[in-house]
């Protein structure tokens, strides 16, 4: 079972500051849900799950980081099948979770609930009805 931490313990946890949690649900890298959790005020403490941070810190250590200078390829100039940059995934990210949260207002359901849900059918621990 994973543990789910306050912000100070989180980070002391995950060998990380706070600013550098805050810094990476601002790049789009922890996914509201999945990763981390807002209370229910503004000014509620975020609470993190240090498990489900370390798997996805595992994972972007193993992400290949272009060398200095190398331009960052675009499938716009061309009509080959290429893998689409990190700008343009971090794009689509933003628009996915733009419509959960849509979503969820809609249909008066928890964003959160609505996050893990979409994380157990990706991660092929259950399949659409």
């Amino acid at each position: 079972m994973s543990q789910i931490l306050k912000t100070p313990a989180a980070a002391q946890a995950l060998g990380r500051t706070k600013s550098q949690l805050l810094r990476l649900i601002d790049h789009g890298h922890l996914l509201p849900g999945v990763h981390y959790f807002r209370g229910a005020h503004r000014n509620s403490p975020i609470t993190w799950d240090v498990g489900a941070c370390q798997q996805r810190f595992a994972e972007l250590a193993k992400m290949p980081v272009p060398e200095h200078g190398d331009p960052i390829k675009s499938n716009a100039s061309s009509g080959v099948n290429e893998k689409p940059s990190f700008l343009e995934l971090a794009k689509e990210l933003r628009w996915q979770r733009a419509a959960v949260m849509l979503l969820a207002k809609k249909v008066g359901e928890d964003p959160g609930e609505l996050f893990k849900a979409a994380a157990i059918l990706l991660n092929g621990e259950a399949e659409i009805d």
